[in-house]
C-alpha cells in the first residue's frame, strides 16, 4: 500500500481505482434512488437525482469524520 503512494508510476493507478469506484457507488446510489422512487410513486427524477448526488457524499463524509473523532478521542485521552 505504501509503495503505490511513493512510487510516482503508481499514482495513477490510484487515481483511476478512485474513479472506478465512485463510479460504481454512484451507479449504486441512483439505482436504489430510481427503485425508492419508483416503490413510492414519484416521478420526479431531478429532485431524486439531485438528492442522491447530494446524500451519498455526505453520508461517506459524516462516516469519515466519525471515524476520524473516535481514532483522534483514543489518541488524545490514552
Amino acid at each position: 500500500m505504501v509503495f503505490g503512494l511513493l512510487h510516482p508510476y503508481m499514482k495513477w493507478m490510484w487515481v483511476g481505482s478512485i474513479l472506478l469506484i465512485s463510479m460504481g457507488a454512484g451507479y449504486a446510489n441512483g439505482y436504489v434512488t430510481a427503485r425508492c422512487m419508483k416503490t413510492a410513486g414519484l416521478s420526479d427524477w431531478v429532485g431524486g437525482a439531485t438528492c442522491a448526488a447530494f446524500a451519498y457524499p455526505m453520508i461517506a463524509l459524516c462516516c469519515f469524520i466519525i471515524i476520524d473523532l473516535i481514532e483522534w478521542t483514543d489518541n488524545h485521552f490514552n
